[in-house]
């Protein structure tokens, strides 16, 4: 068993509002979920935000790459969300058969951080799902503010790093330039930031292939900024 398979793990849960912005952190998840020894939770959330569009008057849809604008209803939205719920399921049902790890799936309405808040508990991964806009192999990156602790959300970036061929880099709230290193992976590339908006850019430059982020509540960033910023999945171990 590995290192990061001895810490308890209750499930792997993928929080996305369409499948789209799940199915990036599907296969990620599928191996984390293996080397906790866990399940994973996919969970596709139907945002009132997203829903109250359907009700506006004027709401039109228009495809990423152009083409006709079609009118937005909430028929045709729960239409949408039942290919979501198809694909999302057919995807998980792959990856986590791949990897001989349980799962389960579930549709819930409502606001994404506060159901994920509701539905996560101590040792729970929780994956931010978010679509990538870059088709070139991103890095993982870690943004740490542990002042040098041990965490083992590190640890499931290096397995991810490891079983997906990516390369991991630190990015370092802590003001210090010291490398992280660990034997089975040898030099780490690290990256000092003096603030958020700098964090923000730089993750905004780098398209990574997914973000793993250990914060102490003294930076209460906005998980939506990161989300955006990065344009990847973000991951968060849950802790007591």
């Amino acid at each position: 068993m590995s290192e990061i398979g001895k810490q308890h793990c209750n499930r792997v849960i993928i929080g996305a509002t369409c499948f789209a912005d799940a199915d990036g952190a599907i296969a990620m998840a599928a191996i984390l979920a293996r080397k906790l020894e866990g399940e994973i939770l996919g969970l596709l959330i139907e945002d009132d935000a997203i829903l109250r569009i359907a009700y506006l008057p004027s709401a039109k849809t228009l495809a990423f790459k152009g083409g006709s604008v079609q009118s937005i209803t909430p028929e045709a939205m729960e239409s949408a969300f039942q290919r979501d719920a198809k694909d999302f399921q057919r995807r998980l049902t792959r990856a986590a058969g791949q990897m001989a790890v349980n799962w389960s799936f579930e549709r819930k309405r409502g606001q994404m951080m506060s159901l994920l808040q509701s539905v996560a508990s101590t040792g729970d991964v929780v994956f931010l799902g978010h679509q990538r806009t870059s088709f070139s192999k991103g890095e993982i990156i870690f943004i740490d503010d542990t002042h040098g602790e041990k965490t083992h959300l590190l640890d499931m970036g290096m397995e991810i790093s490891r079983e997906m061929d990516l390369s991991l880099q630190r990015i370092n709230l802590s003001k210090s330039d010291e490398p992280l290193t660990k034997p089975e992976t040898g030099l780490l590339s690290t990256v000092s930031v003096s603030s958020k908006d700098e964090m923000l850019e730089y993750l905004h430059k780098t398209n990574p292939s997914a973000v793993f982020v250990a914060l102490k509540t003294g930076h209460n960033f906005d998980l939506h900024e990161i989300l955006e910023a990065a344009r990847c999945p973000v991951i968060l171990a849950i802790h007591e």
